[in-house]
């Protein structure tokens, strides 16, 4: 990281880091691995109600990217660390996927050498993409007013979040949203927020109540859609509230979950922020679009195990496991491959050039 990313690392939010990715893992596994999709059972019942962890922490990660890029200068140093670490990942385990047995065409090879556009993970193509529209969404902050800027929130909310529900009234989509829009929907909500902020979003019980709350209202909309049929007019209209991280429900509970965090006064520790600084590469490890089937299915064999007296341990498992391995691989790739690389004087240069071009 940048010196300017070092100095905001927060272990209250690093922790919030570490959570997340933890139940992200967790929803990975009862998802990917296939559990969601079982008989009717207490198994069931058990990787529905971990479901929207991981969609509620998918929103809290973007809501850390987004509060602490709002309104700062970009760094073009973060950019290619970021876009090294996609690539790496896409690369290397498209290929430990081909040896573990995935069929591989010319197209596949071709898209995991594009980190943005390419067959990389989605949220890191959607940041890598929303970090290079930084410097320009930032002359929008430095003039915009507060009613201005309030009334872009809504916009973007109207096109991002209730276009959604729309649709589910309608029965027809409106192809504009999408994981950028969101990004960027996050950029002003936080720029608003740090610049106005609310005094309930610094009260961690509040936040804390509204995480509760808004986890088992998704969890009852679940279990009433698994019982009801797919024929409840009002079940579906209901559940286009937590239908994908765009949703409101997920988006309430993401952000209660950084909020809460972020309220949190914990003293600089270390060994934290180390740990917090992997979190992102476990994701593209074991969320990785071609090594994911392998995963779940011949390394963890999930669906031996999905009716197990054991499920839950089994989930917990998986998860410490994955986030381990992906700790020491990750820490490894940047002592060796990460570090070196950026103190070559030309890729330096190059950064501080693109730095005064970008950042007037």
């Amino acid at each position: 990281m940048d010196k300017l990313a070092r100095r905001e690392r927060n272990s209250n939010i690093e922790l919030c880091r570490i959570v997340c990715m933890l139940m992200i893992i967790a929803h990975h596994c009862v998802s990917h691995g296939g559990a969601a999709g079982m008989e009717l059972c207490t198994n069931k019942y058990i990787a529905w109600f971990i479901l929207p962890a991981g969609k509620f922490c998918f929103v809290a990660f973007l809501a850390i990217s987004a509060w602490f890029l709002a309104d700062k200068e970009f760094h073009m140093e973060r950019f290619l660390k970021i876009w090294g670490m996609v690539f790496f990942y896409s690369f290397s385990f498209a290929a430990v996927s081909v040896l573990l047995g995935a069929e591989f065409t010319w197209r596949n090879w071709f898209s995991v050498l594009l980190p943005v556009t390419g067959n990389s993970h989605g949220f890191a193509a959607s940041y890598l993409a929303f970090y290079l529209l930084v410097p320009f969404l930032n002359v929008i902050a430095k003039n915009i007013t507060r009613i201005q800027l309030k009334w872009l929130a809504v916009l973007l909310f109207y096109f991002q979040v209730l276009s959604q529900v729309i649709g589910t009234v309608s029965g027809y989509y409106q192809p504009i949203s999408s994981e950028l829009l969101l990004f960027i929907l996050c950029y002003f909500a936080a720029l608003y927020l740090k610049r106005y902020p609310l005094s309930i979003t610094s009260n961690s019980l509040i936040m804390a109540i509204v995480i509760i709350i808004v986890w088992m209202l998704v969890f009852g909309l679940y279990c009433w859609n698994l019982t009801s049929g797919a024929d409840n007019l009002l079940c579906t209209l209901l559940l286009s509230l937590c239908r994908n991280e765009s949703s409101i429900l997920y988006l309430v509970g993401g952000y209660a979950i950084f909020f809460f965090f972020n309220s949190l006064r914990i003293p600089t520790i270390k060994i934290i922020n180390k740990v917090a600084s992997v979190t992102f590469g476990i994701l593209l490890i074991h969320d990785h679009n071609f090594f994911r089937p392998i995963l779940w299915r011949n390394i963890f064999r999930t669906t031996d195990w999905w009716y197990s007296e054991y499920f839950l341990l089994g989930v917990f498992l998986c998860t410490i496991i994955i986030f381990c391995a992906g700790m020491i691989i990750d820490i490894i790739r940047q002592k060796y491959l990460e570090k070196p690389l950026f103190t070559i004087k030309l890729v330096k240069s190059c950064c501080e050039k693109m730095n005064r071009i970008l950042n007037p």
